[in-house]
């Protein structure tokens, strides 16, 4: 602490600075400042609500939002009333109730646009970007040092929420790269070469597969002189790729390679002076000509992408003609943000802007290169009787017709490089904007065109659009419809447009109703002009297909088949019976059609609306047995290799369900990282999966598919996913009438209510799952184990311990899988250690641990390896406990189960700092801690900060150790009672006071813990209070608590 408070008061001593009232940050570990001063944010959920409400400061975080980011699928049976507590304590701690304030719907946090280091981030990235566009390129590296300075760590690193890591933690990440690469490109523009080697090595390293950091990076050394690193610098994104993509460098670099390899480049830095002279003044001549089409009255978004492009636009007269091709999914905008942006540049381009349609994606015939080339010459002043004939002298003379001049030549809607090149110009002064809904790949090669992709709106853009075309008043009155209809019109543009369109031509639009049609699977006709036919969405998709090679076509229509939002390419070659190699390459073609949009991992994306216009595309044109086929031998790829990737990860799989899953060849065996990775990948497809089949059948796959990814989704994080799958699988279970699926679904839902806390729910679960009517399902004695784990929340020991020895007994005389066996022994054994029991607990534990491996049930050797160090440190023998926790840090890091891996860790500090180790023992807690707080598990957080405090109190650290306990009681009593954490944080609060020489507030902790002990019937805890309360009473016990 004392480290802390002079640093604080350096700045103060040097030389008083004026801070804003508060300033923010979160390009790093959340951070709160009082006029400069640190103010600690200690609770956990705070730092989360007040992430939540800065990263969309001066918007309204609603409810339901700030719900999903404190507590994912933990939700408190109160969660607006939890709220309302955290909300009040963070207005306490800023002193000022006013800056959060209370709207109808939520929350919204008043911050000034220079209090956020995030805004003043996005500022300064901004106008270096302006800068550099304008050719003040010194300027403009100011400005990026000056953002990038800003950040301090990995953002949001002590905010303990899965989903804002998931949301927006990658969002920050990339807008930070873009701009370290873009500070790079002009330090590289400027001649600075030497200055970012060291600096792009620290970036590679980090960032080992961006091809774009390595480009620089190449760049860099060839022009400080160092060719061979270069080429080595090659060599080893080379490596990177092959290894963790299976693919090889893009053009660009691969062009760069050759040109450093043959000596090729020249990268003579310019004066600065002439980076930044002004643009050659405009030829005296006629005016210009401006073909370009009217740009849309109404447009929203895009800003970063104009910039971007009108960038290197602007790079005209410095030696080369840029040429940009905007690429995207059809109805993505792209003719409509070209167009704006050429009008914009018109100053840029004073002796003219050149349009055409080249109708590579139209109903009428393409332009031939010559009748285009006329056209162009036409409209730069050349008689038609002058213009010549054979191409390649069209060509020569187009370009006489504009050595020169500043023209941009717009060429709209092409299908191919063939039909850009010759429609280059050779002047620098000029630049080429393209459209296509093909990348033109080959135009990147070898034209060095620069390849810009829009993806669809974000959703605040598409509402946005939405409400500029219906109206203020509209927008206003059935705001909720509108977020909905831009939801189903999958944040396209066209289709946006058309539905805005539509409705704003009627006087009373009713928006929900139009958003029925949609969910009613009438999304064609609502997604076509009312009036013109011609101009629909379906029609803007069908030019796109009609383009396709008939095996492509083939392909596109399977593809509506696959579950899940994304495919792999593994996935595509079941359906289509492909061989691997040939199923990537039509992959490709689809997404150089940008009818697909590539993920990294060989995965790939269609449009909610593509997918729908391939799958009407496949009930017109396949055999219904043809596609029927397709779709049974995915789901059963789907089923085999999921069962094959859990079975590497845990070991034995409990089958509840009498059912089989289909007996098809899947691979003989994968190692486990890559089972998590499959896993990983399909996860969302695989529920996906579930839901299709309890709807449309077979239904069985359901319940067999949740009942094989339990495990998985447990012990990952992901019970969001495991609850909607054993709800969805429950559902069809009931409708089939099969009790022995009933039970296995109820398992699941128990389990996971009763770890989230809603011990109500899990109960209403359990009353189901001990009908009657199931008492002879296979999954019975599961049910009485997780009957067991409840009793222990509840407090009930006996019941739990009677439970657990029921399934014990079941296992002598009957068919009881030996995993539910080993469960029940396990929590024989954790009832046997809260009740003091250590000595005689172990030949039990002992016996579990070697069931365990004999069936490799990796979660469950890991839980009794934990047990057995817990009970050999309470018997004093910390050797053999820190053996067996070594053993389950190492099992349960192999295995990928991060909660057990955090408790390893956490009890493994104990056994260290009982052997004399405390430098060891503080290092483990804290990585201990640090890992919970990601995994954001209240009782396991609460566990790590019982850690930390103990360690923290053996060193005499007394405050320390108590603002450690305090969390940790926070963290167990903030919602359901985590009764062991709470004992053990009262009882190391007991013994910090005591220490501390506070001997009545030891006392009134130990008093706590006593009767918190006595009352749930933990013996263990209850003899250790009643030994600090003896010690602070003179060596007699209060009768009030004997």
């Amino acid at each position: 602490m004392r480290g802390r408070v002079e640093l604080a008061l350096v700045g103060l001593v040097e030389e008083p600075v004026s801070h804003p009232p508060y300033e923010f940050g979160v390009l790093g570990p959340l951070e709160l400042r009082a006029h400069g001063t640190p103010v600690p944010v200690n609770a956990p959920t705070q730092r989360v609500v007040l992430a939540a409400l800065l990263l969309r400061a001066n918007k309204v975080v609603t409810l339901g939002e700030l719900t999903e980011i404190v507590w994912g699928a933990s939700v408190p049976a109160q969660p607006t009333t939890a709220l309302r507590v955290y909300i009040m304590r963070l207005r306490r701690l800023l002193g000022r109730s006013e800056i959060i304030r209370t709207t109808p719907t939520g929350y919204l946090l008043e911050v000034p646009d220079d209090a956020l280091d995030l805004y003043r981030f996005r500022d300064l990235t901004v106008r270096a970007g302006r800068q550099a566009a304008d050719g003040e390129l010194a300027r403009a590296v100011q400005l990026w040092d000056e953002a990038l300075a800003l950040w301090r760590d990995e953002p949001l690193l002590n905010v303990p929420s899965d989903s804002l890591r998931r949301s927006e933690t990658p969002q920050l990440v990339e807008a930070r790269l873009r701009a370290e690469c873009e500070r790079a490109e002009a330090k590289l523009r400027l001649g600075e070469h030497q200055d970012v080697v060291s600096h792009l090595r620290r970036l590679t390293a980090e960032y080992p597969l961006r091809e774009q950091l390595w480009h620089q990076l190449m760049l860099a050394l060839h022009g400080v002189g160092r060719q061979a690193e270069a080429l080595s610098a090659y060599r080893t994104i080379v490596d990177a790729l092959a290894e963790n993509l299976g693919t090889e460098p893009g053009p660009e670099l691969q062009n760069l390679f050759h040109a450093i390899l043959n000596d090729d480049l020249d990268l003579k830095a310019p004066a600065v002076e002439a980076v930044q002279a002004p643009r050659p003044p405009r030829p005296a001549s006629a005016p210009g000509v401006s073909q370009l089409p009217p740009a849309l009255e109404v447009f929203v978004g895009r800003t970063a992408e104009l910039q971007r492009i009108g960038g290197l636009l602007e790079t005209a007269g410095d030696g080369s003609v840029p040429v940009v091709t905007v690429s995207g999914p059809p109805g993505v905008g792209k003719t409509a943000l070209a167009v704006r942006l050429a009008h914009q540049l018109r100053s840029r381009f004073p002796d003219g802007q050149l349009y055409v349609d080249l109708r590579g994606y139209s109903d009428k015939p393409a332009l031939s290169t010559p009748s285009v080339l006329a056209r162009l010459m036409r409209a730069l002043g050349l008689p038609a009787e002058r213009t010549p004939v054979e191409e390649e002298e069209q060509v020569t003379a187009y370009r006489a017709l504009l050595a020169g001049k500043r023209v941009l030549v717009m060429l709209d809607n092409a299908a191919s490089a063939a039909q850009i090149r010759p429609l280059i110009p050779g002047d620098a002064g000029c630049a080429v904007l393209v459209t296509s809904r093909s990348e033109l790949r080959s135009l990147v090669a070898l034209d060095g065109a620069h390849l810009v992709r829009l993806d669809l709106f974000e959703r605040e853009a598409s509402v946005a659009l939405l409400g500029t075309l219906l109206g203020e008043q509209v927008a206003h009155e059935q705001r909720d419809a509108i977020a909905r209809l831009a939801d189903l019109c999958g944040h396209l543009p066209l289709a946006l447009r058309i539905a805005g369109g539509n409705l704003a031509g009627r006087p009373r639009p009713d928006i929900n109703a139009y958003n029925r049609s949609f969910e009613e699977g009438y999304w064609a006709h609502a997604l076509t002009v009312e009036t013109e036919e011609d101009i629909a969405v379906h029609q803007a998709f069908g030019l796109s297909y009609a383009g396709l090679k008939p095996e492509v076509q083939t392909m596109f229509r399977l593809l509506a088949l696959a579950p899940g939002a994304d495919f792999a390419a593994d996935a595509a070659a079941v359906l289509a019976e492909l061989p691997r190699a040939d199923a990537m390459r039509t992959l490709e073609q689809l997404a150089e059609a940008s009818l697909l949009h590539r993920l990294p991992g060989e995965r790939y994306h269609m449009h909610d609306l593509l997918r729908e216009y391939a799958a009407q595309c496949g009930e017109s044109d396949d055999d219904p047995e043809y596609l029927e086929r397709a779709r049974a031998r995915l789901r059963d790829w789907h089923l085999r290799t999921a069962e094959l990737a859990v079975r590497t990860l845990y070991g034995e799989l409990p089958r509840y369900t009498r059912a089989q899953p289909p007996a098809r060849a899947t691979p003989d065996g994968i190692s486990r990282a890559d089972a998590l990775r499959w896993l990983d990948a399909e996860r969302a497809a695989l529920i996906a999966l579930v839901e299709h089949c309890a709807e449309h059948g077979p239904r069985e796959v359901a319940w067999q598919l949740t009942e094989i990814l339990d495990s998985y989704l447990s012990v990952n994080g992901h019970q969001v996913d495991l609850l909607a799958a054993a709800a969805t699988g429950l559902r069809a279970a009931r409708e089939a009438g099969d009790a022995s699926a009933e039970t296995a679904m109820l398992i699941p839902l128990i389990r996971e209510c009763q770890l989230a806390g809603d011990l109500a729910k899990a109960d209403r679960y359990l009353a189901e799952a001990l009908d009657e009517a199931k008492a002879d399902t296979p999954g019975r004695p599961m049910v009485l184990v997780l009957d067991g784990g409840i009793r222990l929340d509840l407090d009930e020991l006996d019941a739990a311990r009677e439970r657990f020895r029921q399934v014990a007994e079941l296992a002598k005389g009957r068919q009881v899988p030996p995993i539910v066996r080993l469960k029940a022994l396990l929590g024989l054994g954790y009832v046997q250690l809260l009740h003091g029991e250590f000595a005689s607990v172990q030949p039990l534990l002992s016996s579990a641990r070697k069931l365990a491996e004999r069936i490799g049930a990796t979660i469950e050797l890991v839980e009794s390896l934990l047990l057995l160090g817990h009970s050999r440190l309470a018997l004093g023998q910390p050797g053999p406990a820190a053996e067996y926790l070594l053993e389950a840090v190492d099992r349960a890091k192999a295995s990928g189960t991060r909660h057990h891996h955090v408790e390893s860790l956490g009890q493994l500090a104990i056994a260290l700092l009982a052997a004399g180790d405390p430098a060891k023992a503080a290092a483990i807690g804290e990585r201990a801690l640090a890992s919970a707080a990601k995994l954001g598990n209240p009782r396991t957080t609460a566990n790590a900060w019982n850690v930390v405090g103990t360690v923290r109190l053996w060193r005499g650290e007394f405050n320390e150790a108590v603002q450690a306990y305090e969390n940790a009681l926070e963290h167990s009593t903030g919602g359901t009672v985590h009764r062991y954490g709470m004992l053990e944080a009262l009882l190391g609060l007991a013994r910090a006071h005591g220490e501390a020489a506070r001997p009545r507030t030891a006392f009134s902790h130990a008093r706590f813990a006593l009767t918190g002990a006595r009352d749930s019937g933990y013996r263990y805890h209850e003899g250790l209070a009643r030994g600090i309360l003896l010690q602070h009473s003179g060596g007699t016990v209060p009768q009030t608590f004997s």
